[in-house]
């Protein structure tokens, strides 16, 4: 029920932080990320559009979707197993890691190369049209969703891949190197598909390291875990 009652509230939260940047008045910012972007990455995507074969974009535009899982996924096997606590350290934690991502979404709007008016239309034009009819399905079904498309610094699909990730590991999950693999490609899919720049994803790693810290320390974990003691 806590799960629940969590979720609704996080999504209601989500959908209303478009209409208040709207009322705010803040603009998309996108210059400022864009200008840093060329500055330091000259020549990567997504500014440099990829060119690759479709069913590659395909495949990144599946795994860039199976991203809004992977914290579903972690919070199930932690109550299948019986790990309540840990599964309500861990819910904690996400949540830190997307109220903090909303609060900058709020001072820093930024929609992204494939929305973004600054970026050339040509590149623009060139994101949009990658991929194969998976890829505009899963780009309708995401601009359908979406009611803030101002969301992109910092990538949360990033930093919440990463915390999913990382309490695989340090709950000791079988599956561990399968989310470390995913959060890697996740990363990487969030920039061939257009939605996020690499500054938005860099800006990812350390609100990730923030929330793990603020949500569950390394050490609690472990320890709830059986895995070490700690000292009274």
């Amino acid at each position: 029920m806590r799960l629940v009652v969590a979720g609704v509230v996080l999504l209601s939260v989500y959908e209303s932080v478009g209409a208040i940047i709207t009322a705010v008045g803040a603009p998309p910012r996108d210059e400022w990320i864009i200008a840093v972007e060329r500055t330091i990455f000259p020549s990567m995507p997504p500014l440099v559009p990829l060119r690759l074969p479709p069913e590659v974009v395909d495949a990144f535009s599946i795994v860039y979707a199976a991203y809004f899982a992977l914290p579903v996924v972690l919070l199930a096997m932690l109550v299948r197993r019986g790990r309540l606590d840990d599964g309500r350290s861990a819910m904690r934690t996400l949540l830190v890691a997307y109220y903090a991502h909303y609060a900058i979404y709020i001072v820093m709007p930024v929609v992204g190369p494939i929305r973004a008016a600054d970026v050339p239309s040509d590149v623009r034009a060139q994101l949009s049209g990658e991929g194969g009819a998976v890829t505009h399905r899963l780009r309708q079904a995401v601009d359908f969703l979406e009611r803030t498309p101002q969301d992109a610094f910092p990538s949360a699909h990033t930093s919440i891949a990463i915390i999913v990730a990382v309490l695989a590991r340090r709950n000791r999950f079988r599956g561990q190197t399968f989310f470390a693999g995913a959060a890697a490609a996740i990363a990487c899919s969030t920039i061939v598909v257009g939605y996020h720049y690499i500054v938005d994803v860099a800006a990812a790693l350390p609100l990730a390291w923030a929330a793990l810290r603020v949500g569950v320390p390394e050490r609690t974990a472990l320890a709830s875990a059986g895995v070490c003691s700690l000292p009274t």
